[in-house]
């Protein structure tokens, strides 16, 4: 199997659940395409025909790839996605009473659909945070480090994913911004502060290396 069974308990040890996801033929329900799929598909082809989308590199340009989703499509989304995980974790407790290939097949089959999932929501929702975009603008002109930059608060909206109570009705855009806020910034400022302090350093090194000689 390509996913260890402890990747997946620690995948699913945070799964928000409904009491009818254990209801016979609700996985038809929860399954099947999300709402204004047509309309989606629409738009994600003009996304894709804009002339001027390569302006945009690694993880933004796939963002940019993805149409901003409606509350009510990213609400089915992360129901769908929940009960993946769902899914998988009643498929854990079989497997651990006996393990099979077939078991081990269906998890990694689940696991797979779910990451899909994630990265749609993650992608579709963070080319919406433009005050990533200003922090990074006004911090490098690097663009290497534009890139780390960047990756690290997709990283952080991607855990977004995974704590986001979907079933509270709050809007996912302004809890990952707040996810992205609390978790990235911080450690990115901090980081600012000690280079900016490196720097000083060297440059009084330098100047008093050049007064001695």
């Amino acid at each position: 199997m390509g996913i260890s069974i402890q990747k997946l308990r620690e995948f699913t040890n945070k799964c928000w659940t409904e009491d009818n996801f254990e209801e016979s033929g609700i996985n038809l329900v929860i399954q099947q395409q999300m709402p204004d799929y047509e309309k989606y598909l629409e738009e994600k082809q003009k996304v894709l025909e804009v002339k001027n989308l390569n302006r945009h590199e690694g993880i933004m340009n796939a963002c940019y790839q993805e149409p901003i989703l409606s509350k009510k499509q990213i609400i089915h989304l992360f129901r769908h996605y929940n009960y993946l995980k769902f899914c998988i974790r009643k498929t854990l407790i079989k497997y651990d009473e006996q393990p099979t290939p077939k078991l081990e097949e269906r998890m990694e089959f689940l696991y797979s659909k779910a990451i899909e999932i994630r990265n749609l929501l993650a992608t579709a929702n963070f080319r919406l945070m433009t005050l990533v975009k200003n922090f990074i603008s006004a911090t490098t002109n690097c663009d290497a480090e534009k890139q780390d930059y960047i990756s690290d608060a997709y990283t952080s909206v991607l855990r977004a994913v995974d704590n986001f109570d979907y079933r509270k009705g709050f809007n996912f855009n302004t809890y990952a911004a707040w996810a992205v806020k609390n978790n990235f910034f911080p450690s990115r400022k901090k980081c600012i502060i000690v280079r900016k302090v490196i720097t000083d350093q060297q440059q009084s090194w330098l100047k008093n290396s050049k007064t001695s000689i």
